[in-house]
């Protein structure tokens, strides 16, 4: 087959292998003849007849026409492609998707396509043109033909977006107007949508959601739909239906995913993503899984974003082997993310057999090698590694499986020993590849054709090899005697380079070689100091009968010049913190092992280091340059690719610097925290900005309404340029209610790097007007007493000064007079005093419209509040009953709950009263069931006040103790057993004992009174008529003589002087009760009925204190100190203080005479 024949038939293959990709090259028209109509065709690819190889690309693109991305193109339009210079058409060819017959003309520059057949309508077509370098314009290139039908132009987010904002809206633009009554959409992950459109253009359609999109979720939605002239919508030039992931994953694992192939002791990526809702610092941690156990790669803190982390491979086989890494707040790692299996390769390959083999004769001119390695090679690689000498031409390669290759051996020379082998740059198939082992070992055959003859074999160099001018290397080659007998052969080695004229003797050896014995041989070489890429070593052994054989190496360079840097970045200021070192070199370089040993970087940071394929450049990524820092660059002692290689000139090491950008910062002032604004109001952000290196910022202003969980969904304003330092942005705010408001500024300069700030705590927007929750007497009360306060309850905190100014009571009773303080509920009470109401009045209280809450400015009264009430008596109607239930007894700081759930009738409003010994306001609570926390010691009383829904009121009473030390219960507390035995002790066989223990361990279930019933109650008033007929009598004469219990008849007394209503004297061991009108007679001891008390109480417990003793007494401390020191005067106790309480003992045999004044305190 002729020349011409060979390639016609090479161009039919490669049509026929474009047809089969779809691919369809450019058929140029006008040509007659079936051989004129091939070589027309082929013209756009490279001339049959055309002599010589197709010269280097050197033009590239200037334009294309349509342009990449053009729409609307009519359906008879020609391609028009520019090129830089004029091009040679048998350099280049063209291709279309979806296949489409072109015809081409060429004029200077300029390529245009015609098409018999048109287009296709609504068609994305894509042109690629090869044999041109890459350019400005884009190569392949597409463009979309005219289109009568709808399509969509553009998505919001777009098909693959990730880390979606939970609350956005999906917007869908079309290229047409649309019917909306016919659009229709669908949404994966059980979401709803609600769509509206851009009336009235109809181009425009925004899918809302109500409910948030779900974290890190894949979501795909599809639109069907026509436009208005009724032509369904068709695929255009973005997907539909299209996808895109909702939200932050806290970690997600980018390499490796699975399938890979790593080189034990290589050097690899770890990519991942991480991310945290509050913007915070993550701890991360890299584990490999090494059979069953997961083992440890590194740890550490990282933020938001992108994370790289280079590993060394471990020196392990294993085809299981995944990545983890974990990321969460330090050290909890609550999330992870894993790779699929991959494969971790250690092993070395090796060549497990091949064919021919070694000292196999008579093998043809023509054969097939076969090579079988124990792994997976990589092809490529090995393909080139294949070596043998003499040269032998290889026709083709072919891999049956990926461990064998076939290599097909054109016109090798007759009775000639081959030697051969794959040399180390062989690999398996793993990244970065094992090379072969035993990578030096030759091989050979021998060729048929009659009597084999002496030969010499040339061994080193090659050809391909780069040797440093002035280094020193063995010529190696091996001698084959096929004589019958040994033989001396004169081995003479010469070089020459630059085109043959330059030439050298390497040197002259003389061999023994036995007959039919190959022997290796070497002559050492001094490379001379030059640079040539054209060097071939000869090697000539002459035999004693002169017989020469021969051979010599293919071209291999000669490098005598050391590298260069010409050129690195970055340097000098104002570096981005995503920036790549570059270095560049004038030849290339050895590559160090590891690669990343060719730079260092100071301070450290790790550095992603890649070489060019050209190994003249080579980049280094940071993974976290650290802004305002600046960096010294330092690169190693490297050499060239030439062996040993010539190293970089002085100075050495090169080093050089860069400064990082400044990342900006920024200061929230206001809010800060703690403020209450009211929703729809205007207040002031506030903020304080800086950056060294922009003038101005880009800043975003955002607000959360739950503490920021919701990743500050809340938009304020933004983006906005402002300059650096102070700033501010009026807000209206939003009409809302939270108690965990937080309001957020983003600033961010022009590299975008990006800063923030939280207001330091939550603050409140309020945006409800208060409301009355509660009154009493309650709204259309009926027989309110007309000296009874009025309280009114509100939904929360208050403007007091703007509610004081709007209350108005009318009738005016005069004396008013305004006391506040706060519910249980949070909002404030307002309790009223009043002069005494006339009786059977109606009264109107009423709030203006002008109150409001305590919000700045203030949420006013949504209307007049206005409660009526009368002191006429009550309707003939079966009356509420009024039941409070408490514990009697309470230390200071125990919160306690009142229970009025017993009460009955058909009760609409409760409230509880709380006022001190003194009659004093303490608080108001509301509920059936009220808990309450008292701070200071004292007798309480808590009145609950129910109202029917008839306006009929009923109250009850219990009585509170509230002490401070735990001795104190002792005295006066029931239901402790010591406390029991201590009071027990202080009190036997005494009457006021006796009513002191029913009174302090049995009140409780006597404490509820009716303040109304004192005087009605029969047994009490049975009790009062006996005092008054009887004053002085003692308690057990009253209970003998009206034949009462002790608990009655305590619980009556107490009650009766409680209320002023009788009093009480002790004498020894009785105690006397009196009517209010009599006069108490003096006692005869000089000592008050407290001090009695007091005395009896120290002796039986010493170092009681002050204040212990005035809240078991139910009496105020100035009154206990009173008594005290009276008592001190008369020597009957002695003070003594202990830390800061003053605590007292009782003086035993003291008396008037021998007490000082100096044992009374002054205060």
């Amino acid at each position: 087959m002729d020349e011409g024949n060979a390639r016609l038939v090479a161009w039919r293959v490669m049509v026929i292998a474009l047809l089969l990709i779809g691919a369809v090259p450019v058929t140029l028209a006008g040509a007659a003849s079936v051989a004129g109509s091939e070589r027309s065709a082929s013209s756009a690819f490279g001339d049959p007849g055309a002599a010589g190889d197709p010269t280097p690309a050197t033009a590239f693109i200037t334009s294309t026409t349509p342009g990449d991305g053009a729409v609307g193109i009519a359906l008879n339009a020609s391609i028009i492609i520019t090129f830089s210079e004029p091009v040679s058409p048998t350099n280049v060819s063209v291709s279309i998707l979806p296949s489409l017959a072109l015809n081409s003309s060429w004029a200077g520059t300029t390529l245009t396509l015609t098409h018999a057949n048109l287009f296709a309508q609504c068609t994305i077509y894509t042109v690629e043109v090869s044999g041109v370098l890459p350019g400005p314009v884009a190569n392949p290139f597409s463009f979309r033909t005219f289109c009568p039908n709808p399509v969509i132009v553009s998505t919001s987010p777009a098909d693959g977006a990730v880390d979606v904002a939970l609350s956005a809206n999906i917007v869908v633009t079309f290229d047409k107007a649309m019917a909306p009554s016919t659009v229709t959409w669908t949404i994966t992950g059980g979401i709803l949508l609600n769509g509206s459109w851009n009336v009235p253009t109809n181009t425009i359609l925004s899918l809302h959601h109500y409910a948030d999109f779900s974290a890190c979720t894949l979501y795909t939605v599809q639109i069907t739909g026509s436009d208005a002239a009724g032509l369904p919508l068709v695929p255009g030039p973005v997907s539909n239906p299209f996808s895109f992931r909702a939200g932050v994953c806290l970690v997600q694992l980018r390499s490796p995913t699975g399938g890979e192939d790593w080189t034990g002791g290589s050097i690899h990526q770890i990519i991942w993503d991480q991310a945290s809702p509050s913007g915070a610092d993550l701890g991360w941690t890299l584990d490999w899984l090494n059979g069953t156990a997961w083992e440890r790669i590194a740890n550490g803190t990282a933020g938001n974003g992108t994370q790289t982390y280079l590993w060394t491979v471990p020196l392990v086989d294993r085809t299981d082997a995944r990545v983890r890494v974990c990321a969460g707040p330090p050290t909890g790692y609550l999330n992870c993310s894993t790779s699929g299996p991959f494969t971790i390769d250690s092993t070395a390959p090796f060549l497990v057999s091949h064919d021919p083999p070694d000292g196999a004769l008579d093998v043809p001119v023509t054969m097939f090698l076969t090579a079988v390695f124990s792994e997976t090679m990589n092809q490529a690689a090995t393909e080139r590694a294949f070596t043998s000498s003499p040269p032998a031409f290889v026709l083709s390669t072919s891999w049956p499986d990926p461990k064998t290759i076939v290599l097909q051996l054109e016109g090798l020379r007759t009775a000639t020993r081959y030697v051969w082998s794959f040399g180390c740059t062989a690999t398996d198939i793993s990244s970065w590849g094992n090379p072969l082992a035993d990578c030096t070992a030759t091989h050979d055959f021998s060729t048929e054709g009659g009597t084999p003859v002496s030969s010499v074999s040339l061994l080193s160099p090659r050809g391909g090899e780069s040797w440093t001018g002035g280094s020193t290397h063995n010529v190696r080659f091996t001698v084959d005697n096929r004589g019958p007998v040994t033989d001396v052969f004169s081995v003479n080695a010469t070089f020459r380079y630059a085109g043959g004229t330059q030439t050298g003797s390497v040197g002259v050896i003389d061999l023994t070689v036995p007959a039919g014995v190959a022997l290796d041989g070497q002559i050492s070489w001094v490379v001379p100091r030059a640079d040539a890429l054209d060097a071939i070593v000869n090697v000539t052994a002459t035999n004693r009968t002169g017989a020469r054989f021969w051979d010599e190496s293919l071209a291999f360079e000669i490098d005598s010049t050391p590298p260069q840097v010409s050129s690195f970045s970055p340097s000098g200021p104002g570096v981005k913190l995503d920036a790549v070192i570059t270095v560049m070199f004038t030849e290339p370089m050895a590559v160090p092992a590891p690669p990343s040993v060719a730079l260092t970087i100071a301070p450290t940071v790790a550095l992603a280091v890649q070489w060019r394929s050209t190994r003249d450049a080579l980049t280094a990524s940071p993974t976290a340059l650290l802004p305002c820092t600046t960096y010294t660059v330092t690169l190693a002692a490297l050499r060239d690719d030439s062996d040993p290689g010539n190293p970089l000139p002085s100075p050495a090491p090169i080093s050089w610097s860069f400064s990082t950008i400044c990342s900006p910062t920024v200061a929230l002032l206001a809010p800060d925290g703690g403020e209450d604004w009211t929703g729809g109001s205007m207040h002031t952000i506030r903020w304080v900005t800086s950056d060294p290196d922009d003038p101005t910022l880009t800043i975003d202003l955002s607000f959360s309404l739950d503490g920021g969980a919701d990743g500050f969904s809340g938009v304020i304003a933004g983006p906005l340029v402002v300059t650096i330092g102070g700033g501010s942005y009026a807000w209206t705010l939003p009409r809302a209610d939270s108690s965990r408001v937080l309001v957020r500024i983003t600033a961010t300069d022009s590299a975008g790097n990006a800063a923030s700030d939280t207001s330091a705590a939550v603050f409140t927007i309020d945006s409800t007007p208060p409301a009355l929750l509660v009154s009493f007497p309650a709204d259309g009360a009926s027989g309110h007493k007309t000296t009874r306060d009025l309280w009114f309850v509100w939904t929360e905190r208050v403007d007091r000064a703007s509610f004081a100014t709007a209350f108005g009571l009318s009738p005016n009773p005069g004396g008013l007079g305004l006391e506040w303080s706060v519910s249980n509920l949070g909002g404030d009470v307002l309790l009223v005093t009043h002069d005494p109401m006339r009786s059977r009045t109606t009264y109107a209280a009423t709030f203006s419209a002008t109150a409001k809450d305590d919000s700045d400015p203030g949420n006013f009264l949504a209307g007049p509040v206005v409660v009526r009430f009368t002191t006429q008596p009550p309707p003939p109607v079966n009356p509420p009953v009024a039941l409070a239930v408490g514990h009697n007894q309470i230390e200071v700081g125990e919160p306690t709950t009142f229970d009025g759930t017993g009460s009955t009738g058909d009760i609409r409003d409760y409230v509880w009263r709380i006022a001190d010994n003194h009659g004093g306001f303490v608080g108001v609570l509301v509920g059936s069931l009220a808990t309450y926390t008292f701070q200071q010691q004292g007798r309480y009383s808590v009145t609950l006040f129910v109202t029917d829904v008839n306006g009929v009121v009923d109250d009850d009473t219990i009585e509170i103790a509230v002490t401070s030390n735990p001795h104190s219960d002792g005295l006066i507390a029931a239901g402790a057993a010591g406390a029991a035995l201590a009071a027990a002790a202080l009190i036997a066989g005494t009457e006021g004992g006796k009513l002191a223990a029913f009174q302090f361990f049995l009140f409780p279930l006597y404490a509820r009174r009716k303040r109304d019933e004192l005087l009605d109650h029969e047994t009490r008033g049975m009790i009062r008529g006996y005092i008054l007929v009887h004053p002085g009598d003692s308690y057990s004469d009253i209970r003998r003589n009206l034949a009462l219990s002790n608990g009655t008849l305590s619980y009556h007394l107490t009650v009766l002087e409680r209320e002023g209503i009788v009093h009480s004297q002790t004498r020894g061991s009785r105690k006397l009760f009196y009517p209010r009108e009599a006069r108490l007679p003096n006692d005869g001891g000089g000592m008050h009925e407290v001090q009695i008390r007091m005395l009896r109480a120290i002796e039986q417990i010493p170092g009681l204190a002050v204040t212990d003793l005035a809240g078991a007494l139910g009496i105020t401390s100035q009154l206990a100190l009173y008594h005290l020191r009276a008592l001190a005067q008369e020597g009957r106790i002695r003070f003594e203080r202990r830390g800061l309480r003053l605590r007292c003992f009782a003086q035993m045999g003291g008396s008037e005479d021998t007490a000082t004044e100096a044992s009374v305190p002054k205060d």
